[in-house]
């Protein structure tokens, strides 16, 4: 079951994707036109800038009340989930303005690259059989066991039919799944042997590779972008900020129990509830500011 705090990041994940639809077809001249917001007037490309800006000021904000306020102190394993996060933003903001009309489309040059299908079939399929794996090596571990073979892989191909929306839903799942799975691995879990490629490594090395291997494969989108012709416009580079900032929010909340969620940190300050309630708030505003431009 999803904690509240889960829930709420889940549900600014979702209207923000929902709202990004419209917002990845503006045009570019529409970005110099004249809105208003807070301090005054100012043109449409700002405020598609405050989507990520505001995430940040507040990202910082709450990352300083959990840490300095509420004596919050992730575990190594939640410091990695954090990092698989942020690079989870990077791969969010490479698929910006794309739909199920790009899925398919291999690059003509050079011969032997994937459609785009591929590659998010592949990194769903990963981030199930990364956790299933550690999953696996820290119980043998747990019980003194020595390694033994991990279950049955699970095939990318399973994946492979899902509509562009289903397989964003897809991989939402999986992190999520990650993180509460693996969110509670002690240090010396950490420490369990693990295999990979026939290499003896451990759950740690596991854990880390799971940004590594998004890190890869948002390569590959961007470059996919450009041999196929999709290349972002000025609109969609700037929600891909949006997507970035909004993975390094995630990251800082990594494993943070629903009490300290909702507990006021004293001194006038917003709780961490607080602060994301005026965050999904404000995307409506900042979207709208953007389409009252003119």
């Amino acid at each position: 079951m999803a904690s509240d705090l889960q829930s709420v990041l889940d549900d600014i994940r979702t209207t923000r994707r929902e709202m990004f639809v419209d917002l990845a077809q503006v045009p570019e001249e529409h970005l110099n036109k004249m809105t208003r917001w807070g301090y005054g007037p100012t043109d449409a490309r700002y405020m598609f800038l405050r989507f990520s800006d505001h995430d940040e000021e507040h990202g910082l904000q709450i990352e300083h009340t959990l840490r300095s306020m509420l004596g919050w102190q992730p575990s190594h394993a939640q410091l990695i989930l954090g990092a698989a996060e942020r690079t989870r933003g990077d791969l969010l903001a490479s698929l910006v303005g794309l739909s199920d009309d790009d899925l398919d489309v291999v690059p003509k040059k050079p011969a032997g690259e994937w459609p785009l299908r591929r590659t998010l079939a592949h990194a769903i399929g990963t981030e199930h059989n990364y956790r299933v794996y550690a999953l696996h090596a820290v119980e043998c571990h747990r019980t003194g066991e020595p390694h033994a073979e991990p279950p049955a892989r699970i095939d990318d191909a399973a994946f492979q039919d899902l509509s562009f929306d289903e397989m964003l839903t897809a991989l939402d799942t999986a992190r999520n799944q990650s993180i509460v799975e693996l969110g509670g691995l002690t240090d010396e879990d950490l420490r369990a042997r693990d295999v990979w490629s026939d290499l003896e490594l451990d759950v740690n090395w596991r854990l880390m590779r799971m940004s590594h291997h998004e890190r890869e494969h948002t390569a590959q989108i961007e470059k996919w972008r450009v041999q196929t012709g999709k290349v972002s416009t000025d609109a969609q580079r700037l929600l891909g900020f949006a997507w970035r900032s909004y993975g390094t929010l995630r990251g800082y909340l990594v494993g943070v129990p629903d009490e300290l969620f909702t507990r006021d940190p004293g001194d006038g300050e917003w709780s961490v509830q607080e602060c994301l309630d005026h965050m999904r708030g404000s995307d409506g505003f900042f979207k709208r500011m953007i389409e009252a431009a003119e």
